[in-house]
């Protein structure tokens, strides 16, 4: 059974609406000495977000803002 376009686009927000949201609580409420580790486990389950929707522009331009916010955390 394959899913309809619908379907995998909203899966597809699903899981970046999911990140952005992981992103936001991290920036926002985590204590400094916290967010290197939560950042680093986030850009690991944004890379898989991308894995799973590699036709979609959505979860790189995220994996992207994750991926430079943790640099930015790690110096």
């Amino acid at each position: 059974m394959s899913l309809s376009f619908t379907q995998v686009y909203a899966n597809m927000l699903e899981d970046v609406t999911s990140i952005r949201s992981q992103w936001e609580k991290i920036q926002y409420q985590f204590a400094e000495d916290k967010k290197e580790t939560a950042f680093e486990k986030l850009a690991s389950d944004a890379k898989a977000v991308t894995a799973r929707h590699p036709k979609n522009a959505e979860p790189l331009i995220w994996e992207a803002i994750i991926n430079a916010t943790y640099a930015g955390v790690r110096g």
